[in-house]
């Protein structure tokens, strides 16, 4: 966990890689799921070791260990380091500043103590989002958090 905080999104996409990897490679797994999914009953899967106590630390930490030289994930965005996901604005829910540039956008040449209306800037970002799900509930619970709302609805 305290390695892992120090990874940008890129780190932690090619560890995440690796680490599913390494697991689906292992002999348990290929154990665990033929006992559960394949074997109709179910069957008891034989795990290598046999038990928990058997595994040592360094079977666990093999897991986590990148060899020097080893393939990892290709990425699209090739030596491009970023901290945040680079796809946030198409797939992701909007964040707080997403909301304030709309609530600014939609305030614009409306005069001077006039603001956007805090329906106006909800109903657009959730048809910018196609109505994902989840977006009216964050835009709703941002606005309500972040902003002051007068009598005419205006934020």
């Amino acid at each position: 966990m305290r390695l892992g905080a120090a990874w940008d999104t890129r780190d932690a996409f090619r560890r995440e890689y690796h680490l599913a990897a390494k697991f689906m490679s292992h002999p348990d797994f290929v154990a665990g799921v033929s006992a559960r999914l394949l074997h109709k009953p179910a069957t008891k899967p034989q795990w290598q070791p046999s038990t928990l106590d058997a595994v040592s630390a360094e079977d666990v930490e093999s897991f986590f260990k990148i060899e020097e030289g080893e393939e990892g994930l290709e990425l699209l965005t090739q030596g491009r380091d970023y901290d945040r996901y680079p796809f946030e604005r198409d797939l992701g829910l909007p964040r707080e500043e997403h909301v304030e540039e709309e609530v600014v956008k939609r305030g614009k040449g409306k005069g001077k103590g006039k603001g956007a209306r805090r329906n106006e800037v909800l109903e657009a970002m959730v048809e910018g989002k196609e109505g994902q799900i989840g977006v009216r509930e964050k835009v709703e619970e941002v606005l309500e958090r972040r902003c002051e709302v007068d009598e005419e609805g205006n934020v």
